[in-house]
């Protein structure tokens, strides 16, 4: 992963020794993963295109910057996915630091051509202590916390 310059976050492209910040692994114990997901990108996306997509995602990612605590890790997976890697999250701590992430984007007002989009968000998360000792990987915090997110959205669908 490497820094997007639009985004201002990590993204997903291939680092060729262009001078790309990586997004930290893993492997040690007390390292946590949350999957944002902005609710409207779709939507803003299919009305106003991927140039308004772009403008939503820069100022998300500014959102959840400002949010996180010094030491996280911001990447941008999709469209309308964000990744938060959290070093040393844990326990009790979690369900604050997504708080404060899902009040920053239901704060958000976005104005696009004409039409302002109130922002909402789903999170889900994951942290090492679930994992078994040799599977405290990134990509395996990663999967977990996109199962977490996809039934946080089931959840929310079924309301």
């Amino acid at each position: 992963m490497i820094f997007d310059d639009r985004t201002h976050s990590a993204s997903e492209a291939d680092d060729n020794g262009a001078g790309g910040h990586h997004v930290p692994r893993a492997h040690r114990i007390g390292e946590s993963v949350m999957i944002i997901d902005v609710d409207q990108s779709a939507a803003i996306r299919a009305r106003h295109g991927s140039a308004a997509g772009e403008q939503l995602a820069q100022a998300v990612a500014e959102t959840l910057r400002r949010r996180l605590r010094p030491g996280d890790r911001l990447a941008l997976l999709r469209e309308d996915e964000f990744m938060a890697v959290l070093p040393g999250a844990q326990g009790i701590e979690l369900p604050r630091i997504e708080a404060r992430l899902r009040d920053g984007v239901k704060g958000m007002r976005l104005s696009i051509a004409g039409r302002e989009w109130q922002l909402s968000c789903t999170i889900g998360s994951a942290c090492s202590q679930q994992l078994a000792e040799q599977s405290r990987r990134l990509d395996s915090l990663v999967r977990m916390a996109d199962a977490a997110l996809y039934r946080a959205k089931s959840s929310s669908l079924a309301h």
